[in-house]
């Protein structure tokens, strides 16, 4: 009987054990290389895609998009420890919801701008959050250029704000006066990373064959806001053409030492493989190379930086739930 008894025990721990086991939270083994490590930071509760995400006053925001076929107008922050949380800061946006829009912020104020809605129209309405007074207010100008969503690229350089997106048009936004047409791009760019470095804007991709659908002409620019000139910067080698033909790739920017260098994280657009590459750009030598992939497939990614750390939010594909990797870099 005794040894009856032992067996029940045994077999009843043994399920305490797989009970507790099944509750603890996932936790995903860092990626690592020479140059950096990714380190899973919280698979989110939330379901959310076509989003934005930007920073303001020192924090990453999330928001806008859809779950499901519902439109989204809640803002969401981001806790190093929980992943992507409710936030306090940013009141839910009162306008049509926005899907595929493009949000930047300097200073106090939040940008909003460019979309798809429910109805699959293009809007040009923009929007201005005042993050002390925490009001919405639409601005008394649109956008000038024509409609468009998706392949929104826009950046804050020493404050001031900068908009493009699947075309070559290039305007700044100035509050309270309206919109600035700049020099254009030297082509067209559907796809692809924009980046701010001290008063220089660095614009990286490729465009899209109308007919085809591939992707070609694979290019790289820097613009100088002062001489209003864009500069075509020349790819050295294969790996750049690799590099700018990521498919909807996150970009941030992250300095190490005295260098300062570009990233972007995506799949292949022409094969749109499983393979999440993630590449870095040297400004100084004017050199891309291959860092470690990025460790899960992102369908809808955007980066974003702290510090010197750097982080990609991305839905898998499951159901739609995000995720959220930082990259450090060594």
């Amino acid at each position: 009987m005794v040894g009856k008894f032992k067996s029940i025990w045994k077999l009843l721990n043994i399920f305490l054990m797989l009970t507790l086991l099944s509750c603890t939270r996932e936790v995903k083994v860092p990626v690592t290389s020479p140059e950096g490590e990714w380190e899973w930071v919280a698979k989110n509760t939330i379901n959310i895609e076509a989003y934005v995400v930007f920073q303001a006053g020192g924090k990453a925001y999330l928001g806008l998009g859809k779950t499901g076929d519902a439109e989204n107008n809640a803002f969401y922050e981001f806790d190093e420890e929980g992943g992507w949380q409710p936030t306090q800061d940013i009141a839910p946006f009162p306008g049509t919801g926005k899907r595929s829009a493009l949000a930047l912020a300097t200073g106090d104020k939040v940008y909003i701008g460019m979309e798809k809605n429910d109805t699959r129209l293009q809007d040009k309405d923009w929007w201005v959050y005042d993050l002390q007074t925490k009001v919405w207010s639409q601005l008394p100008y649109e956008f000038p250029g024509e409609a468009r969503f998706g392949g929104n690229y826009g950046v804050v350089a020493k404050g001031n704000i900068y908009v493009t997106g699947s075309a070559q048009d290039f305007y700044e936004l100035l509050p309270g006066e309206g919109w600035r047409r700049l020099a254009d791009l030297p082509a067209r760019m559907d796809e692809g990373g924009f980046w701010a470095i001290e008063d220089n804007i660095y614009a990286g991709g490729y465009s899209i064959d109308q007919e085809t659908g591939n992707p070609t002409n694979h290019c790289f620019f820097r613009y100088l806001p002062e001489a209003d000139r864009w500069e075509t910067i020349a790819l050295k080698d294969a790996g750049a053409e690799k590099a700018l033909q990521l498919h909807s790739p996150a970009s941030f920017t992250l300095r190490q030492g005295n260098k300062v260098y570009l990233y972007l994280v995506g799949n292949d657009s022409e094969t749109l493989s499983p393979v999440h590459s993630c590449w870095r750009y040297d400004i100084q030598l004017n050199e891309w190379a291959q860092m470690e992939d990025f460790p899960e497939q992102c369908l809808e990614a955007s980066g974003f930086a702290i510090g010197n750390r750097g982080f990609v939010v991305a839905s898998p594909g499951d159901a739609q739930s995000l995720i959220t990797w930082e990259y450090v870099a060594k």
